[in-house]
């Protein structure tokens, strides 16, 4: 008997001998059921019950037979949906569960969660019948939707600090303000997507292109800095996705940094100018000869034409000054340059050496040709000058062939010692370096 016991208890029950439900009882369950989201749809035409969110949304029990539910449910989450079930349809699962967007009576769309279960299929295995359980997670999935915007708006913010913050870098720890502009340009596109961007800087009355693509624009941002309009920003969105507020936020915020940079790059520019040109003769300071005249020999040398070099002096410069007074010996030195910038050609470098002392370089130019010049530079002068007393020059020349590619220190030096021989010949003359 202790055995037959043991067995019958070995031995699986079967669900309906677990539920010991009265259906008197059952039946009076059915409304709380319901209001707590269960439903049941009966796909073969019989009866159907709806829950209390199916009436809440606007639905009756009739509306909820066979599956026209299934238009009801957002196109973005629809194949999601129908996929899950007809896994359910198929028998390959007895049940599942989504959350998608379901549309109202009103037309208004509500977060819903949605979990079903097989309560019976026919003879060739079709969803017959089931039950569900649907509960309205709309306040849920905006607060989530809500915190992941927010989120994707703290981690873009976050982006286009850094950027910005790379971009000040780049702008501001060079000294090419052109190549700075474009990298930054570049690094822009990070944060501000656009199909085309332009810097210009105003220089001189002109609007000159610093980097970019020099194309029509629909958004322009003047560079302004220090109530100066030094530049413009010209930027070509893309046409699908115009910038929104916080682009154009960042862009002006870009703007700002380019008028900070330009507004540096110039100032640096100003003063490199500055330490290349003498003030006073407007003509490159011995520094800016120094480095621009061996690019200039280095052209020359591709040709088999001759190289020359002038040294120039303005003989008794010292007693003029002692004379008339340095206003007047400033005069000279003005006009000197003035004279020289006019007689010499494009191809040609001159500078203020040093004091009343001029150097010339004539890349191209033999011996006749360079002492011709000197000559004619020796007669402007003297016409030139508007002193009491005449102004003569001394000048020294010195011819090379190009292709010997001589230093220029060299070639200044030997120009120098025709000055001397000058200046032995009893001045206001033109004197080779040698015989």
């Amino acid at each position: 008997m202790r055995q037959q016991r043991q067995t019958d208890t070995q031995q699986p029950r079967s669900p309906e001998a677990e539920v010991r439900l009265d259906p008197a009882v059952a039946v009076k369950c059915i409304p709380a059921l319901h209001s707590l989201g269960v439903f049941v749809r009966d796909m073969s035409g019989g009866s159907s019950a709806a829950n209390r969110l199916w009436r809440d949304l606007g639905y009756s029990d009739d509306e909820l037979r066979g599956e026209d539910w299934m238009t009801l449910v957002h196109p973005d989450d629809l194949p999601t949906v129908r996929h899950l079930y007809q896994l359910t349809c198929r028998g390959e699962d007895e049940g599942n569960s989504a959350e998608f967007r379901f549309r109202a009576k009103d037309g208004s769309w509500r977060w819903v969660h949605c979990a079903i279960a097989v309560v019976e299929r026919d003879c060739d295995g079709r969803l017959a019948l089931y039950v569900g359980r649907e509960l309205d997670i709309t306040q849920r999935k905006e607060l989530e939707i809500a915190l992941a915007n927010a989120t994707e708006d703290a981690k873009q913010r976050a982006r286009e600090s850094e950027t910005l913050r790379q971009i000040g870098v780049i702008l501001s720890s060079t000294t090419d303000p052109q190549q700075a502009v474009a990298t930054a340009l570049e690094r822009a596109q990070r944060v501000i997507p656009h199909r085309s961007a332009a810097v210009f800087v105003v220089r001189d009355g002109e609007t000159k292109l610093v980097a970019g693509n020099d194309q029509p624009a629909d958004i322009s941002i003047p560079l302004i800095t220090h109530g100066e309009e030094i530049g413009l920003l010209s930027v070509h969105a893309t046409d699908e996705h115009p910038l929104n507020q916080q682009q154009m936020v960042v862009l002006r915020a870009f703007a700002d940094q380019l008028a900070v940079a330009l507004h540096a790059a110039l100032l640096l520019e100003q003063t490199r100018q500055l330490a290349m040109t003498d003030s006073l003769t407007g003509l490159p300071t011995r520094r800016a000869f120094e480095l621009q005249a061996p690019q200039r020999i280095a052209l020359a040398a591709r040709t088999d034409k001759h190289i020359s070099a002038l040294m120039i002096d303005i003989d008794h410069f010292k007693q003029l000054n002692d004379s008339s007074g340095h206003a007047a010996g400033d005069r000279v030195l003005n006009q000197l340059g003035t004279a020289l910038c006019a007689s010499l050609r494009e191809s040609d470098l001159a500078c203020r050496y040093g004091g009343d002392e001029f150097a010339v370089l004539l890349p191209g130019t033999g011996a006749a040709e360079a002492r011709a010049i000197a000559e004619r530079l020796r007669s402007t002068a003297q016409h030139a000058a508007t002193t009491e007393r005449p102004v003569t020059l001394s000048i020294g020349v010195v011819t090379v062939p190009a292709q010997q590619r001589c230093p220029v220190n060299d070639m200044l030096a030997a120009a120098d010692n025709g000055l001397y021989r000058a200046k032995r010949g009893g001045r206001d003359r033109v004197a080779p370096a040698q015989d």
